[in-house]
Formats: structure tokens, C-alpha cells, sequence
């Protein structure tokens, strides 16, 4: 038996060195959205979304940890009564965890700019808001050396209630060191921001263009004192919108849309600039359906990048309910290289943020409205090194984003998990529960209440990945259980 022991131990063990690559939904019993992530030096991962599975409330910001193979780790919700959104997350050793969003719970009007600091385990050390008694919305951050941040989002506090955008500069404190808006006549929304070096930020998104009379790409070239050294416009014929933006070979390489005149759908589309802004090439293709690109990173030696695009009605396989996402492998020259992957289902699915790993590969994350027991799952997509692409076919892999403990629930545990047939609910408190078993599509399969300890019989069940929604004295938490 010890022997057995061992075996058993190290093929976990080599099993577990070799997994960089997963797909992942955490979830419980909310609606659970996924915005932006960062990995650490350990290659775990903390991700920052939005929830309502940690209490009764519209949305929480919040963080969660997972391992670098995709295992919960640990999570924690902030905000107030309304709707809080984490955007972007950021870590820096031996100081903390800095998250960036919006919310309506707390500041001046409508929504506001939201961010906030804490430490390694995610204990609140300050939160902060910036905005207007109008509506404000974070889209994008990037961290510049002394950890201060520049932030960029949309405003609605303009003449003609139109957005704008809102640039603004905050220090490690959280205080402000400067905020401005850009804009004109019309809709102006940044949606990325990039480091060019270590003085200078790029902004791209959509303006609207008076002598076109639609919207445009627009790349604003700005020293990090808010002085903004060029503006341009881009695209040559039709709407433009720019989503994405990175640095390389000298140029910024950028992706977004395209609807050309006549058209009532999108394209999607590369642009190249020079640093001074000066359009050098576009490429759009005209595909069956609509597509746009939300995020390029590169990957590998850098010759490479994924392009995630978010496309509808299209003339391949796709989900009915909503946007599927895609990602695709393009030469940094940006012309297709593969691999092509759908971590898609049906009902909306949305990329939010992709970004490069330490590993060589890229890790993006999102949200889909598939099998979502509250509503909505966050996602976590890991692509490995050389193009190593996880499964996204067959049952997904489930974990919860709020722990049994956070919630507050009197029990005990659950066992055996996996099972073959019975499952022993073990419970702490002499209070009855209510224990709810629902299939991976949603339905609910089994109901049963009663006090104290309980067997739950799952031995005519389908083999597959169930939840369990358990609810003792008016608190709710949900537990993944694997049927064998």
C-alpha cells in the first residue's frame, strides 16, 4: 500500500509540473464576470471582475486567486450596496494588490471611477474614486515604473452629455496627480493604453471625425505628465474603432474594426503606425458574419501574437445567443499563422483581457452566460507554450469563485468527491438544510431537505460535473461535485 502510495503521489506530482495549459469556469450561484488578470512570479493568478455570488447585491469588485494550474487558491469581494467592478489588477512584490474599475456604491454621481489597494491576501488597505456627477467608466491602466498608474476610461460630464475621454494619473497612494478629458462634437472612447517607453503612454479607441462625419480610430501620444504630444486619426474609408495596441519592430500595431460604407456589419482589422502616429498599412477581411479584434499580445520569441476576436454569424460552427470569441495565431507582421481556438458556448461569450505569460504561451480571461447557475461564468483560458491549446469541448472545468467559508455557511464537508453513487453531506449545525443538485446545463435534478448529516444519492445519475447549491439559515454557497 505504501508503495502504491508513492506511485500515486509522484504521477500527480509529474502530472501537475507539466500542466500549462486549462480552461477554467468559476462560478456559483451570481452572476460572475471576468475583467482582467495578472500573473505573479510563482505563476499563480489574480484575477478582478465583478460578482454577485459573494452577497445580495447588484455586482461586488472582486479578487480572486488561482494556481498556475487553474485551482482556487483564495477570494475576496469589496464595494458597497450597488455595483462594483474591478477592471484591471496589478501586483507588486512586498507592497500589494492595486485593482482598477467603476462603481455606483460609492463617489460623486452616477458611476465613478473605482480603485483600491490591498495586501498580499487581499485585506483592504485604501479605496479611492474619481469623478463627476455624471457617468464615468475605467476601461484600461497601465503601471509606469515608480507605481503610479495612468488610467483612461469615458466621461459623460460634456456639454452634450456625449462621452469623452478621461485620462488621469494616480499615484501609489491612490491620490491624484493629474486628470484631464479629451474629446470634441460626438462619441470619443479610449479603450487601450500601452507604455511606449518610460516617459511616454499611447492611447488608442474611436473619435468621431467631423470631416468623415463617423468615427475613426484615434492614437494620442502623451508624456507621462498628461501633456499630449500627437493626436491622429485613422483609417481610410468607412467606420473605424481601435480596441487593442502593442509595441513592436518600431511600429504600434493595432486591431479593432472596420465597417466599410454600405456595410452593416464589422470587419475586423489591423492598422500599423509609426510612433508619430503616421498610418502606414491596413489590412481588413471581409468574413461571413461579424468580427472584431479585442486583444493582440505577442507570444513565444515575440514573431508571434494571439488576436482574440469577439464575431457573431459566422460561416463556421459557432453558438447561437451571442458573441463567440475566438483566438487566432498571427505572425507580429500580422498576417495568420495559427492556431485557432473557440473557448466558446452558447449565450454571450467575452474576452476582457489577454496578456502574456512567463511560460511563453498567453492566458486570457473573460465571461460566458453558459451553464451559469447564477447567470454568468468567469472564464480562464490558458494557452501553453509552442501553441499548446487546452480542450474546450466536452464538460467544463468547474470552480468555485466564492469558498464555503467567505459566505459564512455552518457545515461540515462533503465526501467522497469524486463519487460513484452516494455522497455524504456532513453537517456542523443542527439546523435543517436545503440541498439543491442541478446538471451542467442549469436544470435542477434533485431537492432535499432535512436536519443534520445527509446522504445524497447520485448513483442514477449521468456521469459527469454537477453542482450543489446547499442554503442553511438563509446563506447559499454552491460546490462543484464530480459523478463518476
Amino acid at each position: 500500500m505504501k508503495y502504491g502510495l508513492l506511485i500515486l503521489t509522484l504521477c500527480f506530482s509529474i502530472l501537475g509540473s507539466a500542466q500549462v495549459k486549462f480552461f477554467k469556469y468559476y462560478t456559483n450561484n451570481g452572476n460572475d464576470f471576468g475583467e482582467g488578470i495578472t500573473q505573479l512570479a510563482d505563476s499563480s493568478y489574480l484575477i478582478t471582475g465583478a460578482s454577485s455570488s459573494f452577497q445580495d447585491a447588484p455586482a461586488d469588485a472582486f479578487i480572486l486567486k488561482i494556481s498556475k494550474t487553474g485551482d482556487y487558491i483564495w477570494s475576496k469581494n469589496y464595494g458597497g450596496a450597488e455595483s462594483d467592478r474591478g477592471r484591471r489588477i496589478f501586483h507588486v512584490p512586498n507592497d500589494g494588490i492595486y485593482v482598477f474599475g467603476f462603481t455606483n456604491s460609492i463617489g460623486a454621481g452616477s458611476f465613478d471611477f473605482y480603485y483600491f489597494k490591498t495586501d498580499e491576501s487581499g485585506e483592504l488597505i485604501w479605496s479611492n474614486t474619481m469623478g463627476s456627477s455624471k457617468f464615468e467608466k475605467l476601461n484600461d491602466v497601465v503601471m509606469l515604473s515608480d507605481t503610479s498608474f495612468i488610467l483612461i476610461g469615458e466621461t459623460t460630464n460634456t456639454p452634450t452629455e456625449q462621452e469623452d475621454f478621461l485620462i488621469a494619473r494616480v499615484n501609489k497612494s491612490g491620490a491624484t496627480t493629474w486628470s484631464q478629458s479629451w474629446g470634441g462634437v460626438g462619441i470619443d472612447i479610449p479603450k487601450a493604453i500601452t507604455k511606449l517607453n518610460d516617459t511616454t503612454v499611447v492611447v488608442v479607441g474611436s473619435s468621431y471625425y467631423a470631416d468623415s462625419l463617423t468615427q475613426k480610430g484615434v492614437v494620442l501620444k502623451m508624456h507621462i505628465d498628461g501633456t499630449i504630444q500627437i493626436e491622429k486619426y485613422l483609417g481610410n474609408s468607412g467606420e473605424y474603432g481601435i480596441n487593442t495596441v502593442f509595441v513592436h519592430d518600431n511600429r504600434l500595431k493595432m486591431g479593432g474594426h472596420h465597417i466599410p460604407y454600405g456595410y452593416d456589419r464589422r470587419l475586423f482589422c489591423f492598422i500599423q503606425t509609426s510612433f508619430e502616429g503616421e498610418q502606414l498599412d491596413e489590412y481588413s477581411q471581409d468574413k461571413v458574419g461579424s468580427y472584431y479584434i479585442e486583444h493582440m499580445v505577442p507570444y513565444g520569441d515575440s514573431t508571434f501574437c494571439y488576436v482574440s476576436m469577439q464575431c457573431s454569424e459566422t460561416d463556421v460552427p459557432s453558438f447561437p445567443g451571442g458573441e463567440d470569441i475566438n483566438i487566432f495565431g498571427f505572425y507580429t507582421a500580422l498576417y495568420y499563422n495559427g492556431p485557432s481556438v473557440e473557448p466558446s458556448s452558447y449565450g454571450q461569450d467575452q474576452a476582457n483581457q489577454m496578456i502574456r505569460t512567463s511560460d511563453g504561451g498567453a492566458v486570457m480571461v473573460g465571461y460566458n452566460s453558459d451553464s451559469g447557475f447564477g447567470g454568468n461564468n468567469v472564464i480562464v483560458y490558458k494557452i501553453g507554450p509552442n501553441e499548446d491549446t487546452p480542450i474546450t469541448t466536452g464538460l467544463p472545468n468547474l470552480e468555485n469563485l466564492v469558498h464555503i467559508s467567505s459566505k459564512q455557511l455552518d457545515w461540515g464537508k462533503i465526501y467522497p468527491n469524486p463519487t460513484t453513487g452516494k455522497l455524504m453531506v456532513e453537517v456542523n449545525s443542527s439546523d435543517e438544510m436545503l440541498i439543491e443538485v442541478f446538471s451542467i446545463a442549469g436544470k435542477k435534478v434533485l431537492s432535499t431537505s432535512d436536519l443534520g448529516s445527509q446522504w445524497i444519492d447520485l448513483s442514477t445519475f449521468e456521469a459527469g460535473m454537477y453542482q450543489l447549491r446547499l442554503t442553511q439559515a438563509g446563506k447559499s454557497a454552491t460546490v462543484s461535485v464530480v459523478k463518476f
